[in-house]
């Protein structure tokens, strides 16, 4: 599970807690953890016998500056990792493959699938319009996070969201990971592409990811989203 900027709030103190109903936590972490109580980002998996790392990165940090007394950048949409906590996920990505951490038994980090789910997206499309709506809903430090993803942690898929694009970025032939795919429920109105998407993985005889989108079906009274052929990515 990962927050989004909708789990965020403006940070008050004092008399001003009255302004907000989360009157009882400054910082929205103490009520996300009392839900959801672990602070591991780097999770080791086998499913169906496949091993798969699973990173949860929280694109949402409350750091307290001058500029973000009240978190206004974070209430209005905008994402920032942080520093700390990217050395945090490298340290237990270090431990996983030493295996000083608990892991599941069957598990071996060698041809392992590995995933990144976070909230913002770091990169969009060229095509995609870089207005103010972008600028406000930026990820401020994109770039560090995608050298994470593509340099240390060699993942091979992101699972992003926000702004709910439907995309797959760089395109499928493109031979260069990690690959950025707009994972939402929901998509933008009058979107012909719908940003769910279903992910299937064959870790025999070669690693390969196959991605099936759904497109609306126009001419018809009911107005639907239907599967189209999967889109093949070579890991």
């Amino acid at each position: 599970m990962v927050p989004g900027n909708h789990d965020a709030w403006l940070r008050l103190r004092g008399a001003l807690k009255i302004l907000t109903r989360w009157r009882s936590y400054t910082d929205r972490r103490q009520l996300f953890r009392k839900c959801f109580p672990t602070d591991r980002a780097v999770h080791a998996l086998v499913v169906n016998g496949q091993s798969v790392i699973v990173t949860l990165v929280d694109s949402n940090e409350l750091a307290d500056s001058f500029s973000n007394r009240f978190n206004l950048r974070n209430a209005l949409g905008g994402g920032t990792v942080g520093t700390h906590q990217i050395a945090d996920i490298l340290d237990q990505y270090q431990a996983l493959l030493n295996q000083t951490i608990g892991i599941p038994e069957g598990f071996s980090p060698d041809g392992a699938l590995h995933l990144g789910v976070l909230h913002h997206h770091p990169a969009i499309p060229a095509e995609l319009p870089l207005d103010l709506e972008q600028v406000l809903l930026r990820l401020s430090d994109a770039d560090a996070v995608q050298d994470l993803f593509q340099d240390h942690l060699r993942t091979d898929l992101v699972l992003c969201g926000h702004q709910h694009f439907p995309y797959l970025f760089p395109a499928p032939g493109n031979h260069q990971r990690p690959w950025l795919s707009c994972a939402g429920t929901a998509t933008q109105c009058e979107n012909p592409i719908n940003s769910f998407k279903v992910y299937w993985y064959y870790a025999t005889p070669t690693r390969l990811l196959e991605v099936e989108e759904y497109r609306l079906e126009r001419g018809t009274l009911a107005r639907r989203f239907q599967p189209q052929p999967r889109v093949p990515i070579l890991l």
